[in-house]
């Protein structure tokens, strides 16, 4: 992968990450998510993203049936850099949530989802 190609990798997970940890706060405190997650993404110029980005953490949430771990002040969660590294590449996803020990209903709708972000996050990122 070239300079660039990493360059825009990494500025995808960060933004990722951001994303997460806004969407985890607004949550937890039972603030209105979409908005609060706009305002994260907008730094970078993907707030229209907010409702994707939205559908994307809860169908995560879903998926691992489970709280996703976000917003720690001291380094990135296990959560964090997995969505990151989902999003960056959707193809490791399948592995992740498709296991037949303890199948995930909506396994196939969190692929979708990952891989439309990867999507649209590129489309926006390139426009910027």
């Amino acid at each position: 992968m070239t300079g660039a190609g990493l360059d825009s990798e990494r500025r995808m997970r960060a933004i990722v990450v951001r994303a997460a940890r806004s969407w985890r706060m607004a949550r937890d405190l039972g603030a209105p998510i979409q908005p609060s997650l706009y305002s994260t993404l907008e730094r970078d110029d993907c707030g229209v993203l907010a409702p994707a980005f939205d559908s994307m953490m809860t169908l995560c949430e879903r998926c691992l049936r489970r709280p996703l771990c976000a917003g720690c002040p001291m380094a990135r969660t296990a959560d964090e850099s997995l969505l990151g590294d989902l999003v960056a590449d959707p193809d490791g996803a399948e592995a992740l949530v498709y296991c037949a020990a303890d199948p995930q209903p909506l396994a196939g709708a969190f692929v979708c989802a990952l891989r439309s972000m990867r999507l649209m996050l590129r489309d926006t990122l390139d426009a910027a």
